[in-house]
């Protein structure tokens, strides 16, 4: 599960935002649990206080830099395509970025 939805407190006190595709990612991961209704139910509310980025040009322009620079022969190829736009939201929007992906850890930007 993505660490932006898990952590708790938050570090600021500011008003929280995250990727569109971590609700993505959070839904996918909440589908196989038995309560999933009810999971999916308390993601939207939670999501009521996070402020989401949805994907740009500039931050899809960033991605294509970063996956090309992340696939060999230049990288291992470690990092999952989901992870990238992530992490290339965060960058792109300035924002502080908490991951739970160890790999990300191997990203040469």
């Amino acid at each position: 599960m993505p660490m932006a939805l898990m952590s708790a407190p938050w570090p600021t006190g500011e008003t929280e935002q995250a990727s569109i595709v971590v609700y993505a990612e959070v839904t996918e991961y909440i589908k196989s649990h038995p309560k999933f209704p009810q999971r999916h139910f308390e993601l939207r509310q939670l999501l009521r206080e996070i402020y989401p980025y949805f994907l740009t040009y500039s931050i899809l322009d960033r991605y294509a830099d970063i996956r090309r620079s992340v696939r060999p022969p230049y990288g291992k190829g470690l990092i999952g395509d989901m992870d990238i736009l992530i992490a290339t939201t965060a960058l792109e929007r300035t924002l502080l970025f908490l991951q739970q992906t160890a790999t990300l850890n191997e990203s040469p930007n």
